[in-house]
């Protein structure tokens, strides 16, 4: 959903499908987004671009905590969201 103002909001993040190898991200889609930046950690250390208001993770270890962040972009990538951040334990 975006703002009152036609700008783009922090995503509110929330777990989909998780499994001891992978884990769902998934947040509501924003029509003032043309994408979404994402990072997990541990794992890669820099922002993965995403077209979608989801990120699927694979190759997990488990029983683990891993830490998303996830921030919207707008169509020049000028102005961005506040970051949103989960943490979720794939199963054991």
């Amino acid at each position: 959903m975006n703002g009152e103002d036609g700008r783009i909001v922090r995503p509110v993040l929330r777990a989909g499908l998780v499994t001891p190898w992978s884990i769902d991200v998934e947040w509501d889609d924003d029509v003032a987004a043309t994408g979404w930046m994402v990072r997990q950690m541990p794992g890669h250390g820099r922002y993965e671009e995403t077209g979608q208001p989801f990120w699927r993770v694979t190759g997990l270890d488990p029983d683990t905590m891993y830490e998303f962040r996830v921030f919207a972009v707008d169509d020049d990538h000028a102005e961005a969201s506040g970051k949103a951040m989960i943490r979720v334990w794939t199963l054991a």
